[in-house]
């Protein structure tokens, strides 16, 4: 489980479909906090990844509030002169449509996790997402209040397991006209609240882990970490290159696997 969460949690293919397709398939019934945990495991790594740019956030925020606080300047100025301030606007603009939609999401998403066909149809809409990625022209263009608003409504609507987060709200971001590699780092970047605040729903969970339960927990955590950083790595040089819709051929055989599963009396 660990593994499928490192590589599915980056790789543009849906970790919470291929969660649920694997629990299905083998007959696991892991504990929610095992999902949660490797849920902070996957954070983790993006937040080591982008740790320039979440810095350089932290810093031109908190220097920002200090400037206009003694009064040294007024918060358009701070706006236009901190780029780290602006970008986490545009990230705090994002995550109020994702809170909204995925809260809402979640209250229906246990259900909707127990059709693998579902699951396997939403697998093969994410396949047709990437392939869409293939005829957009290159942009140049960088995330604005809109984009970022419209970014946050695609990623709330990336909660329905066979959805990929990070495949929509790249493909989202590139239909807008963001470059390439603008896309794909800021789509890390807003997955960041998302999935902390998501975390904090689910601490309760983890607090409920089994003392003996804990070493598999570690082990499990520190392969989603590693296998993780080098998912992410991955994907990032395939985003440069324009080449998103590769990772369809994958998802199409998935999720028509996952049909056929189920036809022949698999769930």
């Amino acid at each position: 489980m660990g593994i499928i969460q490192g590589l599915t949690e980056f790789l543009p293919v849906s970790s919470s479909g291929h969660l649920v397709l694997t629990e299905h398939i083998f007959g696991l019934h892991p504990k929610l906090y095992l999902a949660a945990v490797l849920h902070m495991g996957t954070l983790a790594v993006t937040i080591v990844y982008f740790r320039a740019e979440l810095w350089q956030m932290v810093v031109d925020t908190f220097g920002a509030v200090w400037t206009v606080v003694s009064r040294r300047a007024t918060w358009r100025q701070v706006w236009q002169d901190r780029s780290g301030l602006r970008l986490t606007g545009l990230v705090a603009v994002a995550t109020i449509p994702t809170g909204i939609i995925g809260l809402g999401i979640q209250r229906s998403w246990e259900a909707m996790a127990d059709s693998v066909v579902l699951v396997s149809a939403l697998l093969l809409v994410t396949a047709a997402i990437l392939v869409v990625t293939r005829f957009i022209p290159t942009g140049s263009g960088k995330p604005t209040l809109a984009k970022a608003f419209w970014l946050g409504v695609v990623q709330g609507l990336a909660v329905l397991p066979g959805i990929s987060r990070s495949g929509s709200t790249i493909a989202a971001g590139l239909l807008l006209g963001m470059d390439r590699e603008e896309a794909g780092r800021f789509s890390f970047l807003i997955s960041v609240p998302a999935v902390a605040g998501a975390g904090l729903l689910e601490a309760g969970a983890i607090a409920k882990a089994p003392v003996g339960e804990v070493p598999g927990i570690v082990v499990g955590t520190l392969l989603a970490v590693v296998v993780g950083y080098l998912a992410l790595w991955w994907l990032m040089r395939y985003v440069k290159r324009g080449r998103l819709h590769v990772f369809a051929w994958y998802l199409l055989p998935a999720g028509f696997g996952g049909l056929a599963w189920w036809l022949w009396g698999g769930a």
